[in-house]
C-alpha cells in the first residue's frame, strides 16, 4: 500500500467505499503525472522542430494524444444525453405510462 501513499494500519481500517475513493484519488495524479510528462516532452519536440519548419508548427502537429480529442468527445455525450431525456420525458408523458396504471396490472 505504500504506493498510493497510506500504512497498512490505515489500509485495514478502510471501508470499500473510502479505499475507492482514495484508489481514484491516486489513479488521478498519477494520470496528471504522466499527461504532464508527456506535454513537456511534446512541447521540447515542437521547440527543436520549430526551426526547420516553414510554417508555424502546433504542438499537436508533433504528436497527438488520446487526451487531446477527449473535450470534442464530451459534446458528443452531452447531446446524446438530452435526446435521451427527452426520450424518457416524452415515454413518461404518456397517459399510458402512470404509477396507478402500473399498480393495476399487478
Amino acid at each position: 500500500m505504500g504506493c498510493v501513499g497510506i500504512g497498512l494500519d490505515d489500509f485495514c481500517h478502510l471501508t470499500p467505499l473510502e479505499f475507492t475513493a482514495v484508489f481514484e484519488a491516486w489513479q488521478q495524479r498519477e494520470e496528471h503525472e504522466e499527461h504532464r510528462a508527456w506535454e513537456q516532452t511534446r512541447f521540447l519536440a515542437c521547440s527543436v522542430l520549430q526551426p526547420y519548419s516553414k510554417k508555424r508548427l502546433e504542438l499537436t502537429d508533433v504528436c497527438r494524444f488520446a487526451w487531446d480529442t477527449k473535450a470534442n468527445t464530451n459534446l458528443e455525450t452531452e447531446a446524446s444525453t438530452k435526446e435521451r431525456f427527452e426520450m424518457i420525458k416524452a415515454f413518461w408523458n404518456d397517459d399510458t405510462h402512470t404509477c396507478e396504471s402500473t399498480e393495476n396490472e399487478s
